[in-house]
């Protein structure tokens, strides 16, 4: 039960697991706080979640005061967009011009993977991602 529950937690080939998040996903957050560092806003630096699937984010991002929870793509200006792989092409047509994708690495498309079914693409502003 212990390796089940804090080891293998993110493991597809158990089927009873209960897991808030994909470990992956961390690297996401990693890139997140990379970005605010470099910009020097730190916690004040604004996100816009448009993903319709975002939880639990909102434990992770809980000391960031800029965070926006829209569940659909919406204008915005904010130097990071969080969407869904489902929203990749409606994403790409509104942001596309002024927004960079910044590729996990982790697989073809570039995803972060939240938790089972539910992967999520970052977005930069490109004046930032520079």
């Amino acid at each position: 039960m212990i390796s089940l529950n804090f080891i293998h937690y993110d493991d597809d080939r158990y089927a009873y697991v209960y897991a808030h998040t994909k470990r992956e996903m961390l690297t996401m957050l990693d890139q997140i706080d990379r970005i605010a560092k470099r910009m020097k806003t730190g916690d004040d630096t604004g996100v816009a979640l448009v993903s319709p699937d975002y939880w639990p984010l909102p434990w992770y991002f809980r000391n960031y005061k800029r965070v926006g929870y829209y569940q659909q793509i919406v204008p915005t200006s904010e130097p990071i967009i969080i969407g869904s792989t489902s929203q990749a092409e409606q994403l790409k047509s509104t942001f596309g011009d002024r927004y960079q994708l910044l590729s996990s690495g982790l697989n073809e498309d570039g995803s972060y993977p939240l938790r089972p079914g539910v992967d999520l693409l970052l977005y930069v502003r490109r004046d930032v991602a520079r």
